[in-house]
């Protein structure tokens, strides 16, 4: 409790913020999503829709995890009418509801990080430090800087890196379940920045040197799911 809770903070605030704009005079409700490289997410968001799903060829997005996100989205619903400024509309509403959400599980989850690092005997120093560390990606040098730029990618990143870390924190209590995870986990980051996925794998390779006896000792249906994740992200 003393460390996931308090860490709800900063998507508190980040919700907040969303949902009074949307009401305030002369507040932005899409201009926010529509800097840099905005323009790229939502184009290959559509050629997802158009080609009924993720194409491989060379000329496609190679890394499609962002764009299929906001695709989903966009595909659940349908402008009320043909025109274009509808048809905009609704792909600027979509793209902001997955930013708006992705970027209060990033809140989330660098709280329960920076707190994690928090001996938790010390329960009131972990409370102030994940409600503290859930605003950090509200400040100008974590999501300022993305968001003017339109570098939507990285909130689809950071709550893979802070889940990993997580998952690798806790890797003690299942270490099968853990690596399987973090296996999986670097397959994700490939289809979102390519070179992030591996400082994942680097943690999933420090979670078999902790527990070498109980890996040695894999076998049966474990094993091929290890070497079943392990092969996806090598073949991807």
């Amino acid at each position: 409790v003393a460390l996931w809770c308090p860490a709800l903070l900063g998507g508190i605030v980040w919700l907040a913020t969303v949902a009074t704009a949307q009401f305030l005079p002369g507040a932005s409700r899409f201009g926010w999503v529509m800097n840099g490289d905005a323009l790229n997410n939502l184009f290959y968001a559509n050629k997802i829709i158009t080609d009924n799903g993720i194409a491989l060829g060379g000329t496609d997005n190679p890394v499609p995890l962002p764009a299929a996100l906001i695709a989903i989205v966009m595909g659940a619903g349908a402008p009320p009418s043909s025109s274009a400024a509808s048809a905009l509309a609704h792909e600027l509403s979509a793209f902001t509801l997955v930013w708006v959400v992705l970027l209060a599980v990033t809140c989330l989850a660098m709280g329960v990080v920076m707190a994690s690092l928090i001996a938790p005997s010390l329960t009131g120093t972990v409370i102030v430090v994940s409600a503290l560390g859930s605003l950090l990606p509200l400040t100008w040098l974590v999501s300022g800087l993305t968001i003017q730029w339109g570098y939507f990618n990285v909130n689809v990143i950071l709550p893979l890196l802070f889940g990993a870390w997580l998952t690798y924190l806790g890797g003690t209590r299942n270490p099968f379940a853990a690596l399987v995870s973090l296996l999986a986990m670097s397959s994700l980051a490939l289809t979102v920045w390519t070179p992030l996925a591996i400082p994942i794998a680097a943690l999933g390779l420090a979670l078999i040197i902790r527990h070498p006896a109980y890996f040695r000792g894999l076998r049966g249906w474990r094993l091929a799911a290890v070497l079943a994740t392990a092969g996806i992200a090598l073949a991807f």
